[in-house]
């Protein structure tokens, strides 16, 4: 955590990110839950999750693109005023009683497509921020400002909903959002990565398929990302079903359950962070997805 004592600049990006992923946990702990109370269907519990999904993966292809000719700061910014939006308009859809299942799916799509540009826009302004040296630094104190909220805001979020009412979680998204914003608007004196070469969007993007494809090492990597998340990770998009119809504890007990994850994801990084002789970082990775399906098999069990 020395970058963050030592690049004031990088510790405000760092804590834009941590109210960030208040809106985001928060999100993807309570929008599973909504659909399951507006349909009582597993299936659309499912769809939510899958459109959202959808966008992210289909403007992934051209958010590379955008953000390299544009201000990163903005796009940002941009990104959180858009979803903070959206989170008030489900919020007021829900106090009004005129939510329907229809405003869940579209803005999950809606939501999905603004987060692409704004994950692309903020990864590559971290590296402009701290450099390639500093980079892997920067990255894991990113994922500790992920796992810090998925153990603490699942749980609020969860007591939130179960004494009050699944709005207020949309207005602190909403608040989140604004306040990143905010924070974000006072980073100045960035200096972004020169482009070596001007090329125009469709090159940049036929560049950036064709490396993928021509590349064993990323090929390989983004098949077995697609796998898990496929077969893996989306186990999480099902358990507000398993919370309320199979353990019957509400709410609470979905935040719960979203927080017990991330309490293992802490461990797992506190114990590889004392290794300094990992040699085999493939072996690892599958050891990794491994132990996801058999963990998954004895939860089902």
């Amino acid at each position: 955590m020395w970058l963050l004592l030592h690049n004031p600049k990088f510790r405000l990006m760092w804590l834009v990110i941590l109210l960030d992923e208040v809106a985001v946990i928060s999100y993807f702990t309570v929008s599973g839950w909504l659909a399951l109370t507006l349909t009582d269907s597993p299936f659309w519990v499912g769809a939510t999750a899958g459109m959202g999904g959808l966008a992210l993966a289909s403007a992934s292809l051209f958010a590379g693109v955008i953000v390299d000719r544009m201000d990163k700061r903005k796009l940002i910014i941009a990104g959180f005023i858009v979803q903070m939006g959206f989170s008030f308009t489900i919020a007021f859809l829900i106090f009004s009683e005129y939510i329907a299942l229809w405003h869940v799916l579209v803005i999950a799509f809606l939501r999905g497509l603004a987060a692409s540009v704004k994950i692309t826009a903020t990864h590559t302004l971290i590296l402009d921020l701290v450099g390639r040296s500093n980079l892997l630094a920067a990255n894991a104190a990113t994922i500790a400002a992920f796992t810090i909220m998925g153990i603490i805001m699942p749980p609020v979020v969860g007591f939130v909903v179960e004494r009050a009412d699944i709005g207020w979680t949309y207005i602190v998204m909403g608040c989140a959002g604004f306040t990143a914003a905010s924070l974000m608007a006072t980073l100045r004196g960035v200096e972004p990565r020169k482009r070596t070469e001007r090329t125009s969007p469709l090159q940049d993007l036929s560049a950036g398929l064709r490396y993928v494809v021509t590349t064993p090492i990323v090929r390989s990597l983004i098949i077995l990302g697609l796998i898990g998340e496929v077969f893996g990770w989306g186990h999480e998009t099902m358990l507000p079903v398993m919370a309320r119809d199979v353990l019957e504890v509400g709410p609470t007990g979905l935040g719960y359950l979203y927080s017990a994850g991330s309490v293992g994801a802490l461990i797992a990084s506190l114990i590889l962070s004392t290794r300094s002789d990992i040699t085999n970082m493939a072996r690892l990775m599958i050891a990794g997805y491994i132990g996801l399906g058999v963990f998954l098999i004895l939860f089902a069990w």
